[in-house]
Order: C-alpha cells, then sequence, then structure tokens
C-alpha cells in the first residue's frame, strides 16, 4: 500500500492564495453595483496580535428584483508596520480595493465609519464622509461620568468634583473587593462571584458594582481581615454607590443595541436625546428630595452625554432620523438639532437626480389605454416632501426597516428613497471589526506564529466571508 503523503506547505498555500482571491473577486462584485449608487460604506479599526492587523469591513445594499437587503462582507485585514497616519491608512485601503479590481476612485467615493481617533477621523477629507462609531462614543460618554473630562470641568463646583472623586473611589474599592473575593473563592461560600472589573471593558465596571451590591449581605458573613477592611469602606457609601450605579447602568440598553451590526443609525439621535433628557430629569429629581449624589452623577452624566452629542451626532444621523417614516416627528430631538435635520432633508433632496418613468412600453398595444387619464408626472422636491411629511402611513410601514419602506416606496418618493439608501449603508458601531480580532484568534494560534501577515489576510478574509460573519 502506498504511504500517504500530505499536501506540502508551498501547494497550501498556493489554493489559500487561489481560492482567496475568488473570494475576492465575489466581493467585488457584489459591491460595484453598490457603490456607483453611492449606496457602501466601509467600517474600519485597529488591532493588534503580533502584528498591527487593520480591519476593514464593507457595508452595502444589495438589490434584486423588488428585494433590497443589507450586507457586510470582509474587504481587507492588512497587517501594518509603519506608524499608522491617515495617508497611509487611505493608501491601505485604496491598495485592498485595487486588489479587487475597484479603482481609486471607487474606493474613496465610499463613507467611512471609524472609532474617533484623530489619524481615522481625518479619513473624511479623503473619502465621501467620515462618521464617528456611536457605539463607542456611548462608552466614551459614560466611561466620564464618574471622572469628567478635563475640558467639562468648568461646569461643575469645586465640592461637585470631590464628590465626583468620592464616588469613583468608591468604584476602586469595590473592584479591590471583587478581586479579593474572586482568589478566596475556595474560602468563601457566595451564590457567585463578582464580576472583575477590568478598566478597557467599561460594562465590566457596572457590573463588578452591581454585584458587591447584591451580594453585600452574604459578604457580611465572611470572616477574613481583608475583606472585612474593604467592606467597611464601602459600607457607609452603600447608598451612594447604589445611586451612582442606577445612573450608570441606564447606558446599558443603547450600548448593547449599537454593538450589533445592523441598521441602527436612525436610532442613534434619539437614544442619546432620550438619554440627554433622561439625566436632566434625574438630576431636578436628586435636587429635589436633597439627594445630593444623584443630583450630582446625574449632572455629570448629563454633562458628558452632551459633549459627545456634539462630537457624534453628524448629518448622516440626523438625515437617517428624519427619514425613518415612526420618527419623522423628531420627537426626541432638541429644537436646534430638529431645524438642523429639516435644514438636511431639503439640501438633500435638491442633489438627488430622477429619471421620469418610461411610459412608452407596450402602450400602442393596449387598445384601452386611451380610456385612461395621463400618468402624473414627476413631483417637485417640495410636493415630495411634503407628501412623505404629511401622509398618514399604516402601523406596518412605520414598524418595518425604514429602508424596506423606502424600497417599498420608492415610485411614490423617488428622491426620497435614493437619499435614504445613501444614509441607511451606514452603521452605528464598528463591533464587527472587534469581532473578527477574535476570530483572528482562530487562524493565527500559537503554534502559527511563523505564518506570512499577507497569508493570514488571506486566511482571515476567506474565513469571514465563508461564515458570513456580522
Amino acid at each position: 500500500m502506498e504511504a500517504f503523503r500530505m499536501p506540502s506547505q508551498e501547494w497550501l498555500r498556493k489554493r489559500a492564495e487561489s481560492d482567496g482571491q475568488k473570494i475576492f473577486e465575489k466581493i467585488a462584485q457584489e459591491i460595484t453595483n453598490p457603490i456607483k449608487r453611492n449606496e457602501c460604506c466601509l467600517v474600519l479599526d485597529f488591532g493588534k496580535k503580533v502584528y498591527n492587523f487593520l480591519s476593514v469591513f464593507v457595508v452595502f445594499l444589495s438589490r434584486r428584483e423588488e428585494t433590497i437587503n443589507f450586507n457586510v462582507r470582509p474587504f481587507m485585514f492588512m497587517p501594518t508596520f509603519e506608524q499608522k497616519t491617515t495617508e497611509r491608512i487611505v493608501e491601505y485601503i485604496v491598495e485592498g480595493g485595487e486588489r479587487m479590481g475597484l479603482t481609486r476612485e471607487d474606493v474613496l467615493k465610499m463613507s467611512v465609519v471609524g472609532d474617533g481617533a484623530a489619524n481615522i477621523r481625518k479619513l473624511g477629507d479623503y473619502f465621501k464622509s467620515y462618521t464617528l462609531c456611536s457605539c463607542h462614543s456611548l462608552q466614551k460618554a459614560a466611561e466620564r461620568v464618574l471622572d469628567p473630562l478635563e475640558e467639562c470641568l468648568i461646569n461643575f463646583s469645586s465640592t461637585e468634583i470631590s464628590h465626583l472623586e468620592e464616588v469613583n473611589s468608591l468604584v476602586d474599592e469595590c473592584s479591590d473587593l471583587a478581586t479579593t473575593l474572586r482568589r478566596n473563592r475556595i474560602h468563601h461560600k457566595l451564590p457567585k462571584l463578582p464580576v472583575a472589573y477590568c478598566q478597557t471593558r467599561w460594562m465590566t465596571f457596572v457590573n463588578c458594582c452591581q454585584d458587591i451590591i447584591d451580594l453585600f449581605p452574604q459578604i457580611e458573613m465572611i470572616d477574613n481581615a481583608r475583606v472585612d477592611r474593604l467592606r467597611e469602606k464601602i459600607r457607609p457609601k452603600l447608598p451612594q454607590l447604589i445611586t451612582a450605579v442606577q445612573i450608570l447602568k441606564l447606558f446599558e440598553i443603547p450600548l448593547k443595541i449599537f454593538e450589533k451590526t445592523e441598521m441602527r443609525i436612525h436610532e442613534v439621535g434619539p437614544w442619546l436625546f432620550k438619554l440627554q433628557k433622561t439625566f436632566q430629569d434625574k438630576h431636578e429629581q436628586g435636587k429635589k428630595f436633597h439627594n445630593y449624589t444623584l443630583e450630582v452623577v446625574a449632572k455629570s452624566a448629563k454633562v458628558s452625554i452632551d459633549h459627545y452629542i456634539k462630537k457624534t451626532i453628524s448629518p448622516p444621523h440626523l438625515l437617517a432620523s428624519i427619514l425613518c417614516p415612526g420618527m419623522r416627528n423628531l420627537s426626541w430631538f432638541p429644537p436646534d438639532y430638529k431645524k438642523m435635520a429639516l435644514e438636511l432633508i431639503e439640501r438633500g433632496i435638491q442633489n438627488i437626480d430622477v429619471d421620469e418613468p418610461d411610459l412608452t412600453n407596450n402602450e400602442n398595444d393596449d387598445p384601452a389605454r386611451e380610456l385612461y387619464d395621463e400618468p402624473p408626472p414627476t413631483p417637485t422636491c417640495h410636493l415630495e416632501l411634503q407628501d412623505y411629511r404629511t401622509s398618514v402611513f399604516t402601523p406596518l410601514d412605520t414598524s418595518i426597516p425604514p429602508i424596506q419602506f423606502w424600497n417599498k416606496h420608492k415610485n411614490r418618493f423617488p428622491r426620497l428613497s435614493k437619499l435614504a439608501a445613501r444614509v441607511y449603508c451606514l452603521v452605528a458601531s464598528e463591533s464587527i471589526c472587534e469581532r473578527s480580532f477574535s476570530a483572528l484568534n482562530r487562524i493565527f494560534r500559537n503554534d502559527r506564529q511563523c505564518l506570512d501577515p499577507e497569508l493570514v489576510e488571506i486566511l482571515m478574509v476567506s474565513f469571514l466571508y465563508l461564515n458570513s460573519m456580522k
């Protein structure tokens, strides 16, 4: 019997490169038309595992017959070795597009979504537009509630700053207590272990404090010198901790929503403005009932969300909200932002060209055609916008995804439907890139450290494409 022979390393590499190129070509075929229609955007982020990698995904709307779908595909997963300047990032992305057969102009016609780093933010000078990742911005706003940015300190008195520092130090004590309990878990019979606080993961801070609050009755039964010392530090301040955690947990629901790679950009503005109003109401409630911790922490949350609203809310967010049939009245929007949204949609609709419908086909073959009225002309920009803003839509129309609404009513609203497609191809989060770095561990393992970075990219893009990672 002939001995079994494993394929050589060179054969495997050539096969991976060949199959990878076919996948790149498939992705290029899928995104060519969306790029021409301005219904395509790039989502990017940097991560590190031995090398620095630039992870880029392309988000686009695909149209087949009468259906329209929201799609995500890997665009590139490139190792980077030089300083991450804006100009280099542009060239990396253009190079990735050229490998798919796209021209430089095709690549730069797309919009970009990123995390707000200075080098990524400046991509808006080269690409069609730049939109800040809303999930990242909201997380930063939450992190700065108990530790305000230096530029925001002007909004607080010295007494308020001292109180925020006191509450912030209380969080550190909860973290120390959680660490102690986890290290000595064999000796303490707790119903569950508190979450370990990691500074790079914001939700662990809230969950850690909440677990300490929930477990406090059981913690009081533990006989341990270090636990006793930490517990007695926290005990008199427990009401302050409970109040602070209640405020901070208000960030949790929108954060979880924005982490999903879905069509959520129309919800960004309403969520942020709702939080803004909620924190203002909590601040007033604290003043009314003489709850100083509630008053100060809610005020700090309001100041933080105000700061990040200015950084986050951009024209695409405003357009996405007003183009959502269930949000077109902009009920949660302050007057100045509502005015901005109206001005944007009025200007945006003026820049959309529409073709007159071709009604000549088969008309002469129908002898009854002359019995019908002449079809109405395409409405003017003003009439189309007025029709949208004043019409009464069915509950189904206001509950389906906005892009499905516009696809359904594209003949009635020819300009607005095109404008909506350009907006709803954007996403609110770059979390898809973060998940790709987790997937990298499956390929770039400790026993595969000798893989060439270029081969890692081919394997990663192939893996992400074949597994339809979202």
